[in-house]
């Protein structure tokens, strides 16, 4: 196992210092990399593994990435259906505004008045696409 270890670390450390030699770091920051990797159980064994992989409870668990909040879900769901961004039923895969534009026009118009007021011109010619 020692031997592993310390060939994980040998195989680690000329990876980072031929990335390190393209990149521009300089030693410190290899170093600092590297103890990051030792800590984190981030080293690769022999097997292809990390640590971390192996031995779970050594090391701290990756966060979970961060979703949305329900609320958030839910008005984006609102502002979906009232801008005409839902799916229409059946199968033609055309959204409610893209088959009855001139029930959402009005919406629209309101939500690109809103978007020019605050500089985001861009983001309107996508929408007038649709």
């Amino acid at each position: 196992m020692k031997h592993q270890r310390h060939l994980a670390v040998v195989l680690l450390l000329a990876a980072l210092g031929s990335a390190a030699g393209a990149q521009g770091l300089t030693r410190a920051q290899v170093q600092a990399d590297l103890a990051a990797a030792q800590q984190n159980g981030d080293l690769l064994l022999a097997s292809g593994l990390r640590e971390k992989d192996l031995f779970p409870g050594r090391y701290p668990a990756d966060l979970a990435p961060v979703g949305k909040t329900r609320d958030e879900v839910k008005a984006e769901l609102a502002m979906a259906i009232r801008d005409g961004d839902m799916l229409a039923p059946g199968d033609s895969g055309l959204t409610e505004y893209q088959l009855e534009p001139g029930r959402y026009a009005q919406q629209r118009a309101i939500d690109q008045q809103a978007m020019l007021a605050a500089g985001q011109h861009a983001s309107i010619v996508g929408t007038a696409a649709n």
